[in-house]
């Protein structure tokens, strides 16, 4: 079965470029798609993905308070947060807020496909990465 999953960010092209890259991973489906994060609690809730990966910037509501909610609604939810450098005091408030992983954009395209996986064979003790 496949693991599915919900993308969120602000960004079309950035949206394209992820459902691409998990498109070919044989063992993930894109369940839906959201651009902000008033939008990712709602399919969240309606779609019930096994993993959310998350853009950090988001219009409406930003992704620490999205993955808050999406992580108190649904506490078996796994969200991995995508920024564009490690800023240790907003991955801690990530981290604190439910957040499973965060990965540093650039190194996505290689790190993204292994960090689903982990995020949804376990608990978010499973280890956080940066």
């Amino acid at each position: 079965m496949a693991i599915r999953i919900l993308l969120v960010d602000n960004s079309s092209s950035s949206l394209e470029k992820l459902r691409g890259q998990i498109d070919a991973q044989p063992d993930m489906e894109v369940v839906a798609e959201a651009g902000d994060g008033r939008s990712a609690v709602h399919l969240d809730g309606e779609m019930r993905p096994e993993v959310v990966v998350m853009g950090l910037l988001l219009p409406g509501k930003n992704a620490i308070e999205a993955t808050r909610e999406i992580c108190r609604n649904r506490p078996e939810a796994r969200v991995i947060i995508l920024g564009k450098y490690p800023d240790r005091f907003i991955i801690d408030q990530l981290i604190e807020a439910g957040a499973c992983r965060y990965l540093v954009k650039e190194s996505a395209d290689k790190d993204l496909p292994g960090a689903i996986r982990r995020a949804a064979a376990g608990p978010n003790d499973s280890g956080n990465s940066i």
